[in-house]
């Protein structure tokens, strides 16, 4: 566990500080006596965050997650996840969306799985537009029931096999590589 919104005496306390949010759940998962409940590890130091995400990367840990200690509790995601990743290599295969501001694109990552990835950046849009015209658009193809257009391969650097998702991070396009 790792944060409380109400407590059984105090009632409320999303607007209490994360920090004292933290203290009031590690008190209250105490008393409870162990697993299969505990509260999980947290650390202020950015050393100690990046030691945990490499050495528990292998596990299947996604990342880390970072709140201001001063923060109340608000509705929405008010935090940040670091994720742990490694770069990978993989081949752009297609494109959703118009061909002037594509919105994903079609990867083939090493192992020859295909995803589609997640909502591209305004600058990789642009990229990925500048590559269908200057190569041309291939014809419509079909990947887990959605439609995408198919498009001269084009090598990226993603962000693949870390997360539950079906989806992966471009991190960048790599015209020089193909």
């Amino acid at each position: 566990m790792w944060d409380v919104l109400s407590h059984p005496e105090l009632g409320d306390v999303r607007g209490r500080p994360w920090r004292e949010r933290r203290a009031l759940l590690v008190d209250l998962v105490a008393e409870l006596g162990g697993p299969p409940i505990q509260v999980v590890p947290v650390t202020e130091d950015p050393a100690t965050a990046r030691e945990w995400i490499t050495a528990l990367q292998s596990s299947g840990i996604e990342g880390v997650v970072c709140k201001r200690t001063a923060s109340p509790y608000r509705p929405g995601r008010m935090w940040v996840k670091v994720r742990a990743s490694t770069p990978t290599d993989a081949t752009v295969i297609g494109y959703a969306g118009p061909v002037a501001r594509p919105r994903t694109v079609v990867v083939r990552l090493p192992d020859g799985r295909m995803r589609f990835s997640r909502p591209l950046s305004a600058v990789l849009s642009t990229q990925m537009a500048s590559h269908v015209r200057l190569t041309g658009a291939g014809g419509r193809e079909v990947l887990d029931g959605a439609v995408y257009t198919a498009c001269v391969p084009l090598a990226a650097e993603v962000e693949a096999g870390t997360t539950r998702h079906a989806t992966v991070p471009v991190r960048r396009l790599r015209p020089d590589l193909l």
